[in-house]
């Protein structure tokens, strides 16, 4: 039992004292917690100081950046040095033609794949039938289409599914835009 009240006895909180009447205009007495905090604090900043004071010391003098001339500070900070964008009368018309034979290829790019048979949706297709003979046998052979009641016809599906249709219409209507940004040229 002994133990017992020896350990209850020293799992109490110490408490620290207050401010006296006396210092009350000094402020606030500073607590151990506090302390730590404050002195935590000033070690990161006097660590962080002491890398960028190493740093500055080991900097290359010759070093040299574009943006050291392409930027200014003023009042501390920092803005980038704004330089109008000058282009003479052929490097325009070079960019000009550029861009226009960039958009015929590009036009004539979807106007092969808006063509190109896979993507189409099924009732765009021509009808593909086929025509097979049904006979007792388990070989089905081609016939011609002038055969009678004894055959079985398959025919692709003639609704088209809407991802066709989407891809379609985006195809379109991007050869649409093509068009008109080449006539804009």
């Amino acid at each position: 039992m002994s133990s017992w009240s020896k350990a209850s006895k020293s799992g109490r909180e110490h408490k620290e004292r207050h401010q006296p009447e006396s210092r009350k205009h000094l402020g606030l007495l500073e607590k151990k917690k506090d302390y730590k905090l404050r002195s935590r604090a000033f070690h990161v900043n006097e660590n962080r100081l002491k890398k960028l004071l190493k740093k500055a010391k080991n900097k290359n003098p010759d070093e040299f950046h574009f943006h050291m001339i392409n930027s200014e500070t003023r009042d501390g900070v920092h803005y980038e040095k704004e330089k109008p964008e000058e282009h003479s009368e052929a490097q325009m018309k070079l960019m000009k033609t550029q861009d226009l034979n960039y958009i015929n290829y590009k036009l004539s790019l979807e106007k092969k794949n808006y063509f190109d048979s896979k993507d189409l949706p099924q009732s765009l297709h021509p009808p593909s039938t086929t025509v097979f003979q049904t006979s007792s046998s388990s070989v089905l052979s081609p016939l011609t289409t002038s055969a009678s009641d004894s055959l079985s016809i398959l025919n692709a599906p003639t609704s088209p599914t809407m991802m066709g249709w989407t891809k379609c219409f985006e195809r379109y209507y991007r050869t649409a835009q093509l068009t008109q940004a080449g006539k804009r040229w």
